[in-house]
């Protein structure tokens, strides 16, 4: 976006396949998700024509499932089975009963409510999972709730929300303010079905602070700092013009005393 330079393409492109090869239908939701609200909020295009190409969009997709239904059922059916997977959608595939256990933890009664009851806690109740070495409830929202209740909810979604003023409050380009705000609302929703940035460090929860907290602080302060040395070079310049005229004006003034 800042360089413009077609070469960044190729990574994206790469990342591109690599989420598909993942078959995870959270992440792709999610990045699907994310291309919608930039297109949305970026402003290089008039609204006129992002309203023309979603509607072209939206028919081209419809006539392109038709198609494959109609004309290629076996690949249709490969699809269905390997990204929708329509038997494991009503469960969120399992996370629903994960997000049961750690719900009946945190209603206990008020106190777990809004302290919580640990994380070592929480990791114990879910070995009756039939699912395998589950460590985490899929779910951020209830991995804080059971971990540190509704007081360590708020507190880790209020740095979120500061991280979030700073950037719109920021002087930087409106196309990068667009890029952050749909970062973090796919983000929101990406943290409803994986437990993801809980300020541990594990290295996804890593790379998630440097991408959701580090990067856009720096950004934002960058730019602020960039902005005040650029005041303090012209004010700079600007006495330095004004004491070099002053100067000249006292040169002058000591040869008219001499002659």
């Amino acid at each position: 976006m800042k360089y413009k330079q077609k070469r960044y393409i190729i990574p994206l492109i790469i990342l591109g396949i690599n989420l598909l090869f993942t078959t995870s239908r959270t992440g792709i939701l999610c990045t699907g998700v994310f291309l919608f609200l930039f297109f949305v909020t970026t402003p290089k295009i008039k609204i006129r024509y992002k309203i023309l190409i979603f509607i072209i969009c939206a028919i081209l997709c419809g006539v392109a499932i038709k198609v494959v239904y109609e004309q290629y059922p076996d690949i249709a059916q490969k699809i269905e089975k390997v990204f929708v997977r329509p038997k494991s959608i009503k469960s969120f595939t399992g996370r629903a009963d994960i997000w049961k256990i750690g719900m009946d933890l945190v209603n206990k009664d008020n106190k777990t409510l809004m302290f919580g009851v640990g994380r070592f806690v929480g990791v114990k109740a879910l070995d009756v999972v039939k699912y395998g070495n589950i460590t985490q409830f899929h779910n951020f929202y209830i991995d804080m709730l059971v971990t540190g209740g509704i007081m360590e909810l708020v507190y880790l979604i209020s740095i979120y929300l500061f991280v979030i003023v700073k950037v719109l409050k920021s002087q930087m380009e409106g196309k990068f303010k667009a890029i952050y705000i749909s970062v973090f609302i796919s983000y929101a929703l990406y943290c409803f079905f994986e437990s993801l940035g809980r300020f541990s460090i594990g290295c996804a929860d890593t790379v998630c602070l440097v991408t959701f907290i580090s990067i856009p602080l720096l950004h934002a302060n960058g730019i602020h700092e960039k902005k005040k040395i650029v005041l303090q070079k012209i004010e700079f310049e600007g006495n330095s013009e004004e004491i070099e005229n002053q100067n000249i004006v006292d040169d002058e003034l000591g040869k008219g005393e001499i002659e």
